[in-house]
């Protein structure tokens, strides 16, 4: 019983950080207009903080999904 309860607990997490994950960068493509109006940065810097943001997930996910 406590095995399965382990499994349900840790899909409901992973769907959870997949998915919040997905919503942060879509959040910033939807609001990049805005960002850049709102305190004057280039494209290029959303662009680079998107793919920062996606690097340091790169560099951290082996270290952290042992």
């Amino acid at each position: 019983m406590q095995s399965r309860r382990s499994r349900i607990l840790f899909a409901t997490v992973l769907a959870s950080t997949m998915g919040a994950a997905t919503f942060a960068l879509t959040c910033y493509a939807v609001l990049a207009a805005d960002l850049i109006s709102e305190f004057g940065v280039d494209r290029w810097q959303i662009g680079a903080l998107v793919t920062a943001m996606s690097l340091a997930g790169a560099v951290m996910s082996p270290r952290v999904g042992r």
